[in-house]
């Protein structure tokens, strides 16, 4: 088996891969947490690249929030990237 997804070691979520197929892997997510905000998340991975194509988030309060990504660049950030409120 190949891994596809990995929390490293955060052991804060349970994820179980919900439909596999041509298009890809489906991942569901829930927090440990039963107070957290976010009550699930479901992700979809691209089976080829093996990066994640969107997210849907489910918080709490019922709102729901979708997000797609088109694509991922390894970009190493820069100090002047940020910028802190002291």
């Amino acid at each position: 088996t190949q891994k596809i997804f990995s929390l490293g070691a955060h052991k804060d979520y349970v994820y179980v891969i919900t439909d596999q197929d041509s298009k890809g892997y489906k991942i569901e997510l829930k927090p440990q947490d039963r107070d957290s905000e976010i009550k699930k998340a479901l992700v979809a991975v691209d089976p080829n690249q093996l990066t994640i194509k969107s997210v849907k988030i489910f918080a709490a309060d019922g709102t729901q929030m979708s997000f797609n990504i088109e694509t991922i660049k390894n970009v190493k950030p820069t100090k002047s990237d940020f910028s802190f409120n002291h």
